[in-house]
């Protein structure tokens, strides 16, 4: 009951005063604010379960080179199969592949509209755990017309349909032949908090149905990445014991590589939530600078109290009843700013997750629910005590007679100024630490943009183009298809180049099964292979740096022929001349010579890896990327290379990018939300520390109007004064810089553990960082300063 009694007393003092409260209730809300806004995101990789039932039991499936540790992320389709239908140990296997799916254009449009779409086994949903929100699933029977039979997101759902109750049935063209429509039947849309388990990098809008088919380990992209769910009470272990065992007997291939087991949550956010844990954080550096200020302010207004308490203390309120009553305050003002903080949470909700990059994370938070509630609840009490406490000790005991014989209840007193300068170095110190932290991402994502990927960006599209398979089926023709295309888009005008890749190097998401190795040897990384097409390295402006480019002849497939990039030829031929040696792809027997050595380049912005070049063999059955270099890039070449291809299919699925675009999209997206994220963070944390100086300066000000009036009555000038109160406030602001720059040593040490991308180097911002501190902490404290010298001697000599 005094717990209420207090809180009531709270509200009428703080209606007396509704400056201070709105000041303290609106800082504090901003600390909550962005602690509650970073939660809606980081929950579900930090902290929340999965969706799926009994998500302990749900494993990822990936080979492992026994030598290196190393995890592959394909597994050959013939395991897969043995898995699936000799496997004691497993409920159930399921298997799931991506892909680039567009529906029809619409007549005149330049490029189809492209959404991602996974194929997936029938009993993917079963295998998860996961039951629909609507409709009825895929239809079990594998050779009836399933394939055409999809689910769709809730998001996809909700933004393309409008959320329509009679969406099951209805049919789109997701992929045409002809002038006729094949018929893609949506019977059934996704629950709201479905997560796509394969997919880390992506928000998947469909599922696709696909059936298993043997063989699929003759070829990289047709390899899968298979769902393992376990039977009660059998540990991993015991799995992969079994998996191994039954891969052995599969693939001879797989008895050079063991495979294991990773539990589902490690396999979604395992390499993410190092870059997540950093926004928890910075946000709550912002908090506890907002909860500084708030202490100021209570200690600020206990000042002024201390009559009133010294005079409650003699009538026989005891310490502990003192302390509760401004605890309650407190709480009170934490409350409020919860609630506000929460509000504000919920209703901007939607803006805030729109700002996480659709394709950085594959999670989208699904609504505010009762852990955002219990949490902004629990960080108001914790801010609550974290600010009250100090205030509630230093005004708990006042001394009657110090009041009494002041004459001024907001007398500044030695200890309250300590308490004061105690919170400025808190805050400085914070505030240095959490920009630091911002400034080391932000420095690191501009080094990774600097990176030289070894090929020129400028003036390269990449054409994705996927006829459908009624028209042009899986097989020699997909060959003959993808030639066909080259050919006509070689005389586009404005076309200097045109080449196809197996898969560009930033698309292979997983190194694939085809690597190469010297007879007898084995390094400890195998090289991956790409087949090309000739023409491959003049559009990607690779040099060839040695020997040739493949001929006419190799490109036929009437000789083999194999091109090595520099670091593949160290780590093969340790330094020798490669030209004329030869190297074997990976479960094969007949040897290939290398004709070529081509400069570096680099997988990605991460990743360098050892690649290995060769013609595509004369059984190629898949799809090529397309890769063409122009003079400009502008709408018209665009628009005609749409349309050289449409002349050959005039529904052909295809899409359209440059290279720089799609690498800023697929590797740059996350280490840019990172870093613009954390610098608001700092920024607003920076702003909250000029508001603390600022107030800390002019209360210490208004309390020592006396002393300025006595000493500018005794010949102290304008400039004199400013320098007095500057300088009593810089003490602890050089005091927290020093605290910040050990803070932000150890933010340094923790982001290069957690983040591949920050190195110690990344330190060299930090003067600058120190330096945006010192200048906010000379104007916050320089206003106030500007007007103490303001003060009228004559006047506040007349008032004493």
């Amino acid at each position: 009951m005094l717990l209420f009694t207090d809180l009531g007393r709270a509200v009428r003092l703080f209606r007396t005063r509704p400056a201070f409260a709105a000041c303290a209730v609106l800082t504090l809300a901003v600390g909550i604010g962005a602690n509650a806004a970073v939660f809606t995101f980081v929950d579900q990789a930090l902290f929340k379960p999965l969706p799926y039932e009994d998500a302990e039991q749900l494993y990822k499936l990936n080979p492992v080179d026994p030598q290196t540790g190393e995890r592959f992320g394909m597994v050959s389709g013939l395991v897969v199969e043995a898995l699936a239908q000799n496997s004691r140990q497993l409920v159930g296997l399921a298997t799931s592949d991506e892909a680039d799916v567009m529906p029809a254009p619409e007549p005149g449009a330049l490029e189809a509209r492209p959404f991602l779409a996974a194929e997936v086994s029938r009993n993917f949903l079963e295998v998860l755990g996961v039951h629909l929100l609507m409709g009825h699933g895929f239809a079990g029977d594998p050779t009836c017309q399933a394939a055409s039979e999809i689910l769709i997101s809730y998001e996809w759902w909700q933004k393309r349909f409008g959320g329509r109750d009679d969406i099951i049935g209805q049919t789109i063209p997701l992929g045409t032949s002809d002038a006729v429509e094949v018929p893609h039947v949506i019977v059934g849309v996704l629950p709201k908090d479905y997560y796509h388990p394969v997919s880390r990098h992506a928000a998947v809008d469909v599922l696709k149905a696909k059936p298993v088919e043997p063989g699929l380990e003759s070829a990289p992209l047709d390899a899968v990445e298979p769902l393992i769910r376990l039977k009660a009470g059998v540990t991993r272990v015991q799995g992969e014991a079994e998996i191994n065992a039954l891969a052995a007997a599969a693939s001879p291939q797989s008895e050079r590589i063991r495979y294991a087991l990773t539990p589902i949550h490690t396999a979604l956010f395992d390499d993410l939530r190092p870059r997540l844990l950093i926004f928890p954080l910075v946000a709550g550096l912002v908090l506890l600078i907002s909860c500084a200020n708030a202490a100021h302010l209570l200690l600020a207004r206990g000042l002024e109290r201390t009559r009133e308490l010294a005079i409650r203390q003699a009538l026989g309120a005891s310490r502990w009843r003192l302390a509760s009553t401004l605890l309650s305050e407190g709480l009170w003002l934490s409350a409020t700013a919860g609630v506000l903080a929460l509000v504000v949470t919920i209703n901007t909700y939607d803006a805030i997750t729109s700002v996480v990059p659709e394709r950085a994370f594959a999670f989208r938070p699904t609504g505010p629910d009762l852990r955002l509630f219990l949490f902004t609840a629990t960080l108001s009490v914790g801010s609550a005590l974290l600010f009250s406490l100090l205030p509630a000790v230093r005004h708990s005991r006042p001394s009657l007679t110090n009041a009494l014989r002041s004459g001024l209840a907001g007398h500044l007193t030695r200890t309250h100024a300590r308490s004061a300068a105690l919170l400025v170095t808190t805050q400085v110190a914070l505030g240095l630490t959490a920009l630091a932290g911002a400034g080391l991402l932000l420095t690191s994502y501009w080094r990774l943009t600097t990176i030289p990927l070894g090929f020129d960006l400028e003036g390269v599209l990449v054409i994705r183009a996927e006829p459908h398979q009624t028209r042009v089926p899986v097989g020699p023709l997909r060959r003959q298809f993808a030639e066909t295309m080259l050919d006509r888009l070689q005389g586009v005008p404005g076309v200097q180049a045109v080449a196809g890749a197996s898969v560009l190097p930033i698309f292979a998401r997983a190194r694939g099964w085809t690597s190469v190795q010297m007879p007898g040897t084995r390094p400890p990384h195998l090289p991956q292979v790409f087949f090309v097409t000739p023409r491959y390295f003049e559009v990607m402006g690779l040099p060839v740096v040695r020997g040739r480019a493949f001929s006419g002849r190799e490109a036929r497939g009437d000789a083999p022929a194999t091109m090595v990039d520099e670091r593949t030829a160290r780590m093969l031929f340790k330094g020798g001349d490669p030209l004329g040696r030869t190297v074997t792809n990976d479960g094969e027997t007949s040897a290939r010579p290398v004709v070529g050595v081509v400069a570096n380049a680099r997988r990605s912005y991460r990743v360098q890896e050892p690649i290995v070049y060769q013609p595509f063999p004369p059984d190629w059955a898949s799809d090529m990327d397309l890769v063409v270099r122009i003079d400009r890039d502008r709408p018209e070449i665009r628009g005609a290379l749409a349309a050289a291809l449409r002349q050959l299919d005039p529904h052909l699925m295809m899409s359209i990018r440059s290279l720089d675009e799609l690498l800023a999209q697929m590797e740059l997206r996350e280490p840019r939300f990172a870093a613009l994220m954390l610098t608001l963070c700092g920024l607003v944390g920076l702003l909250l520390l000029a508001i603390g100086i600022f107030g800390v300066v002019s209360h210490a000000v208004t309390q020592r109007v006396h002393e300025i009036g006595v000493r500018m009555a005794l010949g102290a000038d304008a400039r004199g004064v400013r320098w007095l109160v500057v300088r009593s406030a810089f003490a602890p602001v050089g005091l927290g810089l020093v605290g910040g720059l050990l803070g932000a040593s150890l933010v340094a040490r923790l982001l290069e553990a957690q983040i591949a991308d920050v190195a110690p180097a990344d330190l060299r911002a930090l003067p600058v960082t120190g330096t945006v501190v010192l200048l906010a902490a000379l104007f916050a404290s320089y206003v106030p300063a500007r007007r103490a010298s303001c003060v009228d001697p004559i006047q506040v000599l007349r008032q004493d």
